[in-house]
């Protein structure tokens, strides 16, 4: 279906030299800031209110409180994942990568880098937090993962924690052996 829009001049622009930076086109990327809007944004702002916290304090947080930080992950990922796709997101690899995007790119949990190649594809999720909140985002992405995909997979290899990032790989989207029906 095609619907038109009227969008501001100055906003415009900064879409156009995005979608540039970024190497895809500029109705792609405007796709793709609407569908993590109406997929991730919503759902955060209605069932999951959040905050913003300086990074400072919540190394802090974490240093003094990581079993809490670790205990809150595991228990709530899996239902938030859950929740998300009640709004009818498929349970494929594609919809895991997209909420990663999102909590990486608006929930600035970590910078977030993509190497694909044919046999597989490797997010590397990188932050300045430290090891616990690279044990932090295994925790949530692991048992979100699990919710979308079932119970059978990922194996744990899947996720590698090191002190400054989060590696998580994957096979490519093509392969459809990881679908969940």
């Amino acid at each position: 279906m095609q619907k038109s829009f009227y969008i501001n001049k100055g906003v415009l622009r900064k879409l156009e030299k995005i979608s540039a930076q970024k190497k895809i086109s500029l109705n792609a990327y405007v796709n793709n800031v609407l569908t993590r809007e109406v997929d991730l944004n919503i759902l955060c702002r209605s069932v999951y209110p959040s905050t913003v916290i300086e990074n400072g304090l919540l190394k802090a947080l974490l240093d003094r409180n990581e079993d809490v930080f670790l205990s809150y992950a595991r228990e709530w990922s899996a239902k938030i994942f859950r929740d998300a796709m009640t709004l009818g997101a498929s349970r494929d690899l594609t919809t895991f990568r997209r909420y990663v995007r999102a909590y990486c790119d608006y929930g600035m949990w970590a910078d977030y880098e993509e190497q694909m190649d044919p046999n597989k594809d490797v997010i590397i999720l990188s932050h300045t937090l430290g090891r616990a909140w690279s044990r932090f985002m295994y925790e949530y992405f692991y048992h979100g993962l699990r919710e979308i995909i079932g119970e059978d997979f990922p194996p744990e290899d899947v996720f590698v924690i090191i002190e400054s990032a989060l590696v998580i790989t994957l096979p490519p989207p093509t392969l459809k052996r990881y679908r969940r029906t």
